[in-house]
C-alpha cells in the first residue's frame, strides 16, 4: 500500500466562493499537522 508522502495547501481569501467556506484557519495548522505525522508514523509501523 503507497503512503502518501505530501500535503497539499493552498491559501484562499476568508470571502472565496469556491472553498473560503471549507478553509482551515491558520490558527488550526500546527494542530492538523501533528495529527498528520502521528497517522502517517502509525501507519509506517505495519
Amino acid at each position: 500500500m503507497p503512503l502518501i508522502n505530501n500535503v497539499i495547501l493552498k491559501p484562499y481569501f476568508i470571502n472565496a466562493k469556491s472553498d473560503g467556506a471549507n478553509m482551515l484557519h491558520l490558527d488550526n495548522l500546527e494542530a492538523l499537522m501533528t495529527k498528520l505525522v502521528a497517522i502517517r508514523q502509525t501507519i509506517i509501523k505495519f
